[in-house]
């Protein structure tokens, strides 16, 4: 099962990763071949095979596989989902649709495309506090990425509506955990702690 949590800047995506990992035990993974000096850490294995990819550590400021290479990153989703179950979020894997077929042909409605809700002014509040509020953002970038979002997700419920194989869910911000956690459930993980 593989569950793929998508927002704009500051929408909520990392919460969920830092709440997994703070919240179960957490093995970190490391593999090689991810960059040419040294094993790279790329994410944390948890109780019940569920593999929540990228980094989630104190005083990071973007989390998920934000900047790890995009084919290292579909060969790791794939891989793990191969074994259990995978959480991946980042701001790069939001907006992307082509990587991801490969993914929906092989893992169907084991695949969970996840939307949060957040509307863009709390977009761009929760993105200048955790950057600093000395930062200057570009707010128009933010404001069109979530409007290309919201494009992109009526396209891809249309698609499930037509009758293709995948999952499509819409995560309210404030209940990103807790909708999270039924989505993984509900895709057989079973949770430990």
């Amino acid at each position: 099962m593989i569950l793929n949590l998508r927002g704009t800047c500051g929408s909520g995506k990392s919460f969920a990763g830092f709440y997994l990992i703070n919240n179960y035990p957490a093995r970190e993974i490391y593999e090689d071949g991810w960059n040419k000096t040294k094993t790279k850490h790329i994410g944390y294995e948890l109780p019940g095979n569920l593999f929540v990819l990228g980094r989630y550590y104190e005083g990071i400021t973007t989390g998920g596989v934000d900047g790890f290479p995009a084919p290292k990153v579909f060969d790791a989703i794939a891989r793990y989902a191969r074994i259990g179950h995978v959480f991946v979020e980042s701001l790069f894997l939001s907006s992307s649709v082509a990587p991801w077929e490969p993914l929906i042909k092989e893992f169907g409605t084991d695949l969970t495309i996840a939307f949060l809700d957040t509307p863009v002014e709390r977009c761009i509040e929760s993105t200048y506090a955790r950057k600093g509020f000395t930062t200057q953002l570009k707010e128009d970038a933010i404001r069109q990425h979530h409007k290309g979002l919201g494009r992109l997700k009526d396209r891809l419920v249309q698609r499930v509506l037509d009758g293709e194989l995948f999952k499509i869910a819409i995560v309210p911000r404030e209940r990103s955990v807790e909708s999270c956690l039924r989505l993984l459930h509900d895709g057989g993980w079973k949770e430990k702690k």
